[in-house]
């Protein structure tokens, strides 16, 4: 009977195994869509629908929104049940682009983005200019449209004022540059 019991423990361990597979499998298989909202392309994915923490994703100037799929930072922030959206709005696009997109972004249904303000902007280079635009045009609207700013290797801040960067006191920002972004290192 002791064999027995160990072969049924076994098989139980197994099962439990199989188990754990199959939701891992589940879990990392977040479908990324194409799409296209209020003019402009767009990469997405969504988690759970319970879930409201939105990403949207700028990108720099020799990068399109496929770099953040290439790259997998797409699929990893899905598979970790963020709603994540990657647009191809222009690396110069300005604070009203940008205002637009985000309204689209909410109005439209193909999509779990769905209320304003987003959980976080991330801006990497050149498309922090969508922000520098937002705060030098004294817009004190923004908090209403981002909870958090990610700008990454954020050379575009430098041209904004001490003064107008004090628009930006209701935003959580997380500014990250490289090892070898001597221009990130001064913001």
């Amino acid at each position: 009977s002791t064999a027995t019991e160990q072969q049924q423990q076994q098989q139980g361990e197994k099962d439990t195994a199989t188990t754990n597979n199959k939701n891992e499998q589940s879990s990392s298989s977040s479908i990324i869509q194409e799409g296209n909202v209020g003019g402009i392309p767009y990469l997405s994915c969504s988690s759970n629908e319970g879930n409201k923490i939105s990403i949207v994703m700028l990108h720099g100037a020799a990068f399109k929104k496929e770099d953040w799929k290439q790259g997998d930072i797409l699929q990893t922030l899905c598979n970790n049940d963020y709603n994540v959206m990657a647009l191809d709005l222009p690396v110069r696009a300005g604070r009203k682009e940008l205002k637009d997109a985000l309204k689209a972004i909410v109005e439209d249904n193909n999509n779990n983005i769905n209320q304003l303000p987003i959980t976080a902007l991330v801006t990497p280079s050149a498309s922090g200019f969508t922000i520098v635009d937002w705060i030098q045009n004294a817009d004190k609207s923004l908090s209403q449209y981002i909870e958090k700013w990610i700008p990454v290797a954020p050379g575009s801040v430098q041209q904004a004022t001490d003064e107008e960067l004090k628009l930006l006191s209701g935003i959580s920002i997380l500014a990250i540059y490289g090892s070898k972004d001597s221009g990130g290192k001064t913001v």
